[in-house]
């Protein structure tokens, strides 16, 4: 239980950095759209601002699932210490549900996103402009991190070892009540 605890406090520790990143590209992002809308609008790309407000939008997106990843796992890493099997499924649930917004949150990379009209230079250049050049490998890392440390916590829950843990704790008669029932015959 002490390995996952661990697996999961890491969790949180990768959400934070991943926030703080993320926080500062969104920065940059905010920084640099003026400018980036109107070199756009002077090559006649109408359709600019709402490569900006995507790229917001895929930022606020991660800062929020990384941000409730921070604190749902720091909860667990302390929770799943306790010899109750509530625990044990709490993180599984919580690791399900971070691997899908996890996932979601990297198909939803600005990286990915392609223009309708197939002019993938204005992406491009948006995600150079808008976007410090560190980011995405940043990302991937974190992204990485935090999956890695949820599933190899997940799995190590299932252990044997870890099913003996969380099994309910049933406690055999002492010798002492052994005696006392022995003594309480005797007197009878």
């Amino acid at each position: 239980m002490v390995l996952a605890s661990l697996l999961l406090a890491g969790t949180a520790v990768f959400g934070a950095i991943d926030v703080i990143a993320t926080w500062v590209a969104a920065g940059q992002v905010n920084d640099a759209a003026p400018g980036f809308l109107q070199a756009m609008s002077a090559l006649a790309v109408d359709d600019a601002p709402d490569w900006v407000d995507r790229v917001q939008g895929a930022l606020n997106y991660s800062v929020a699932v990384a941000a409730g990843a921070i604190v749902v796992f720091a909860v667990l890493a302390l929770v799943v210490r306790r010899r109750t099997q509530a625990a044990r499924v709490a993180v599984w649930g919580a690791a399900l549900l971070a691997v899908f917004l996890f996932g979601v949150g990297l198909a939803n990379s600005p990286e990915n996103f392609s223009p309708p009209d197939g002019s993938r230079e204005v992406i491009e250049q948006a995600w150079s402009v808008l976007l410090p050049g560190w980011y995405a490998n940043t990302r991937s890392l974190l992204i990485t991190g935090e999956l890695l440390t949820v599933v190899v916590a997940s799995l190590a829950l299932m252990r044997t070892s870890a099913g003996e843990f969380y099994r309910r704790q049933v406690a055999e008669p002492g010798l002492g009540a052994f005696l006392v029932e022995r003594q309480g015959q005797q007197t009878d």
